[in-house]
């Protein structure tokens, strides 16, 4: 199955039906959607919503993740390669508020990508704006301008 702007998604935990019953829901539903970052230096990420699943990957501080979906006290987030799995959601938060500043004269990217195409331009950031940056994967930054602009920027 394919999601609008954001490629191949798995069609399993549409069908999935587990067996007992269904966990409360204890995350906070207000981010899903949106992106979010581990709150603490790391934290890891799982195959399924518990504790005694397995790894998928460990997470570094300020790591970008969009909220998919929740269940009882996790998330299943997507990472901006297309990645997925589950954080418990007490280890994250919300990756609005600005984490450091960068200087202006960078392209605004919609994705995190090395080979940069046309459609991957959003704009232009003017030299002598900054951007708050609000989360990190690999070497881009994701950032929002002083107009509320939000995208990915090359951080070397």
């Amino acid at each position: 199955m394919y999601r609008r702007g954001e490629g191949p998604i798995d069609p399993y935990w549409f069908v999935y039906r587990p067996r007992g019953a269904v966990p409360r829901l204890v995350a906070d539903t207000s981010r899903l959607g949106r992106w979010i970052r581990p709150s603490g230096s790391r934290a890891l990420l799982l195959a399924a919503p518990s504790a005694k699943s397995d790894t998928v990957g460990l997470l570094g501080r300020h790591a970008a993740m969009r909220v998919v979906s929740a269940s009882g006290d996790y998330y299943r987030v997507r990472l901006p390669d297309g990645g997925t799995g589950f954080i418990s959601a007490r280890l994250t938060e919300s990756a609005d508020r600005a984490i450091a500043t960068l200087a202006g004269g960078r392209t605004l990217l919609a994705r995190p990508v090395a080979n940069v195409g046309p459609a991957d331009i959003v704009a232009v950031i003017d030299s002598g704006e900054s951007v708050s940056v609000l989360a990190r994967f690999g070497e881009f930054a994701l950032v929002r301008n002083g107009r509320g602009l939000a995208g990915w920027v090359l951080s070397q």
